[in-house]
């Protein structure tokens, strides 16, 4: 979620309480600026060292370690991972002889 996002839904739910008489105005109307969609801290990258060192915190973790050591080797996206730690757990628990869907 951006701060755009964001911007636009509380905007768009203090509008319609204007328009029904719950506000008499909208504060959102008097924001100065918004950062632009380009500022943000996509594309942002640990160094090595650091990168090592948060790894290495997980190591105590079993059930955390591998996702964040697949993640720091592989640089997939949250959601990727997720998909496919979650492909994995139902795929183990599906009863053999069953058919996919």
């Amino acid at each position: 979620m951006t701060v755009n996002h964001v911007h636009r839904c509380f905007n768009s739910c203090l509008s319609t309480a204007e328009r029904k008489g719950m506000l008499t105005s909208n504060p959102m109307t008097r924001i100065e600026q918004l950062p632009s969609a380009g500022e943000s801290d996509h594309g942002l990258a640990l160094d090595e060292p650091d990168l090592k060192t948060l790894v290495d915190g997980f190591k105590p973790s079993p059930t955390m370690y591998a996702p964040v050591a697949v993640d720091a080797a592989t640089g997939v996206r949250r959601n990727e991972l997720l998909a496919s730690a979650g492909s994995t757990s139902i795929q183990s628990k599906r009863p053999s002889g069953s058919s996919e869907l």
